[in-house]
């Protein structure tokens, strides 16, 4: 525990910390601090000590602990964030989890998952050492009707935590995919239990996966074309433990202001919104229809216009782009 507190101290520091300040902060000898300091160095930290002054974080590691999330979070919120080096699925973990009794706002995260999952059955790509795999548990008092708004909500949350953290700003493909530089860098799976007995919602499971540090060659040639990564789209290499703990902090702004925020969550999602103009809707049969993307209702439904002028609002369903016809 002195580690991760002396790590959030100087990660919170404008400046030099002595050793005598931290210290007092951890109740420990100078002596202690300095042996802290040596365990950060050789876990990857670069920090400079400058006799009279004392010590100054100048370099972390981009890697995925607990103990640099918690060092962002606070010890408080970083109780109920469990970081893992490894999963099958952080979705299915949570699932477990929220059964024997984990409570809202539950978060488990993953510096790679083997049986990562997607929409409609798909995998997820989850290599080591290069996303952000991450489950949150809602337990929000309300009718199964009434959830469907949190998935795209989720994904103005995933928005605002990556422009926060890498300064990058993706934009929203309908309904719930986060794009930048025309590729997908973000998925996210939504899943609920309800209780028997009433109807009512048991927990939501909300699944975020970010690629983050992936280069290209990582992709295989099926994804080449439609998946990218933070690093690919914008050259930036952002700290995923960073990213983390801000996407943890987005969620909880939508978690804890359930269901009274919707409305500002649905202009943030409508400026963000890509899927405008030409799209192609594909059915679960595997028919194809065309049409042209107008906006977003209020209940995050997709308004289209078809060919042959009728329109709809689509509450669910899979779309791609459509090249725009030249002028």
């Amino acid at each position: 525990m002195k580690k991760e507190q002396i790590l959030e101290e100087l990660l919170m520091a404008d400046g030099y910390l002595s050793g005598e300040e931290l210290g007092r902060k951890m109740n420990c000898t100078r002596a202690a601090v300095s042996s802290v300091i040596k365990m950060l160095r050789a876990d990857g930290y670069t920090i400079d000590s400058v006799t009279n002054r004392g010590y100054r974080l100048t370099g972390t590691p981009n890697v995925l602990t607990g103990e640099l999330v918690a060092a962002r979070l606070g010890e408080s919120r970083a109780q109920h964030v469990l970081v893992l080096p490894e999963i099958d699925s952080t979705n299915r973990l949570l699932k477990q989890l929220a059964d024997e009794g984990a409570p809202d706002g539950q978060v488990v995260i993953a510096d790679c998952q083997t049986r990562g999952r997607g929409r409609l059955g798909r995998d997820f790509y989850s290599p080591k050492k290069k996303g952000v795999y991450f489950s949150m548990l809602m337990r929000p008092d309300i009718l199964p009707a009434e959830a469907f708004n949190i998935t795209p909500c989720a994904a103005v949350a995933t928005a605002r935590a990556i422009e926060r953290t890498c300064g990058v700003s993706p934009s929203i493909k309908w309904v719930n995919d986060l794009l930048l530089g025309g590729k997908k860098i973000v998925g996210i799976l939504t899943e609920m239990t309800l209780e028997a007995e009433t109807g009512r919602i048991a927990g939501i499971i909300c699944g975020i996966g970010i690629n983050v540090l992936e280069e290209e060659e990582d992709f295989s040639e099926e994804l080449r074309g439609i998946a990218g990564s933070i690093k690919t789209a914008a050259g930036i290499e952002c700290s995923r433990a960073a990213l983390a703990a801000a996407l943890t902090e987005e969620m909880d702004v939508l978690r804890t202001g359930w269901p009274a925020c919707q409305g500002e969550f649905l202009a943030a999602y409508r400026e963000r919104l890509g899927t405008k103009g030409p799209i192609a809707i594909h059915d679960l049969l595997g028919n194809r229809k065309n049409a042209d993307a107008i906006g977003v209702g209020d209940d995050f439904s997709l308004h289209v216009r078809y060919e042959d002028g009728s329109e709809e609002y689509l509450r669910s369903g899979e779309i791609s782009i459509r090249p725009q016809s030249p002028a």
